[in-house]
């Protein structure tokens, strides 16, 4: 079959021969376009391989343009169940080097190079990432985190399920953390983040171990604090308590040295509360 000659719709076509295949040795292969706000120029299906096929010696291989506001110039969907399949993918050369060799490259002059949105992921249960790199990232520029008030790190835990969202934690001999359940301890390791309105920022996880909590280990985080002992105001140190998760003011500043958990960012009086605090460990 001649290049640039489309196969009849219906037709299966010859076998190990693309659906629609087109060259040119010195202008565009194929140019495709619709009128309409809501087609696409050219749709590209196969159940088992490559939809359509762009090669470029010099030039793009596959280029894609629109003029429609929020429209894609290049959309590519997989919509197979599982993480085997790809809407989009770029491989870079195997003989390139660094920015010579670039898989998926994004630019834009004042907008966002590459957008990445993250939801459900096939059928299976698990939470969606907007972003998975494997190897080595690169950072030129500043990397700003528009989301979230602290940072957190995963650790074991003795006891998962009673670590929840505002616990504190202190250091167990094992190596794991714990609920803290005595006052002024000084292994007191951080809160249990993700209590209240705020979330983690950035999550150091470790992989290894299923029955980790995300620590809150500097930044803003909401904690369960006592302050039946003692009213806590905007700017209280804080320690670990007899009452099991829960921080209290820091009356006692000579026991305090090294069991502080951090500052108090709202008061509380006369009860057990929840109040958002700065992580600073001393």
């Amino acid at each position: 079959m001649p290049n640039g000659t489309p196969l009849q719709t219906g037709s299966p076509g010859p076998a190990n021969l693309p659906g629609f295949l087109a060259h040119s040795d010195s202008n565009d292969g194929l140019i495709a376009s619709t009128g309409s706000s809501t087609h696409s120029g050219v749709i590209g299906r196969n159940d088992d391989s490559s939809g359509n096929i762009g090669s470029g010696a010099s030039g793009s291989g596959v280029l894609g343009v629109t003029q429609v506001h929020k429209g894609a110039g290049v959309f590519g969907a997989n919509v197979g169940h599982g993480m085997a399949g790809r809407g989009v993918q770029g491989n870079g050369s195997p003989d390139g080097v660094g920015l010579d060799s670039v898989g998926v490259a994004g630019f834009s002059p004042k907008g966002i190079g590459v957008l990445a949105q993250s939801g459900t992921i096939g059928i299976q249960a698990m939470a969606p990432t907007a972003g998975h790199f494997e190897g080595d990232v690169e950072l030129t520029g500043e990397l700003r985190f528009l989301g979230g008030q602290d940072c957190a790190e995963s650790f074991p835990a003795v006891d998962a399920t009673a670590a929840t969202p505002g616990t504190v934690m202190v250091l167990d001999d094992s190596g794991a953390i714990r609920v803290a359940d005595s006052g002024y301890d000084h292994r007191v390791a951080g809160v249990v983040s993700g209590a209240g309105e705020y979330r983690p920022a950035l999550t150091l996880r470790d992989v290894r171990h299923e029955d980790s909590v995300p620590l809150a280990i500097f930044g803003k985080v909401y904690c369960k604090v006592d302050a039946t002992i003692a009213p806590i105001v905007v700017g209280d140190l804080l320690t670990t308590s007899s009452t099991p998760g829960h921080a209290m003011k820091a009356v006692d500043t000579t026991r305090a040295f090294g069991a502080v958990i951090g500052k108090a960012l709202q008061g509380c009086c006369g009860e057990h509360g929840l109040i958002p605090i700065l992580v600073a460990l001393q």
